[in-house]
């Protein structure tokens, strides 16, 4: 009977411990663990792995773009590089049989400035034509070629001897102190493009 009184007022207490013993290793013991087996899920690591291998490869292909690319750096020139552009341009269109330049004012937008060249070129053949276009394309000067229109004077492309080009040519130029006390007109989408 003592037995069975003592284990009586001891069961509760009993119960108790287990109890807390139980609280304390789902606090600090599983829920650790669950925790850590959610931190290393696979998954998680494999997406930041081809993330990574991504960024290496779009870098790889950069590098192999700007090194195929060092010897065709342009140069954007300080603002009144008209006349290099010019000499550019007619060292460019000498193997044409007869070129025309019509130039439109420069404008700036603040931080760029553009000058706008028509270019009217005459040749024998669609060959050089396209020579020339690819000339105009890799100026040394930074530049953008805009509305070309190819003509054949008589027959096809490939069967006439005179090819009339049309190209629009943007020159771009930085802005200088002097392009700033030039009072050059403000650039605007579609000014100075149908000129």
């Amino acid at each position: 009977m003592k037995r069975e009184n003592i284990l009586k007022k001891l069961a509760p207490v009993l119960i108790l411990i287990i109890l807390i013993l139980g609280a304390l290793y789902y606090q600090f013991m599983w829920k650790a663990v669950q925790e850590k087996k959610t931190g290393f899920q696979t998954y998680e690591l494999e997406d930041e792995l081809l993330a990574e291998q991504m960024k290496a490869q779009k870098i790889k292909n950069m590098e192999k773009v700007i090194e195929e690319q060092k010897d065709k750096v342009t140069i954007v020139a300080d603002y009144n590089n008209l006349q290099n552009e010019i000499t550019e341009l007619s060292r460019i269109l000498s193997g044409a049989k007869n070129y025309q330049l019509e130039f439109d004012d420069a404008t700036t937008d603040g931080s760029i400035i553009r000058r706008n060249i028509q270019i009217n070129f005459e040749t024998d053949t669609y060959a050089s034509a396209k020579g020339i276009l690819e000339e105009l394309q890799n100026c040394k000067y930074r530049s953008l070629l805009r509305d070309i229109n190819i003509l054949a004077k008589e027959g096809g492309l490939q069967s006439t001897n005179q090819i009339s080009v049309t190209v629009r040519v943007t020159f771009y130029e930085a802005v200088t102190e002097e392009a700033q006390m030039a009072n050059l007109q403000e650039y605007s989408e579609g000014s100075n493009e149908t000129n």
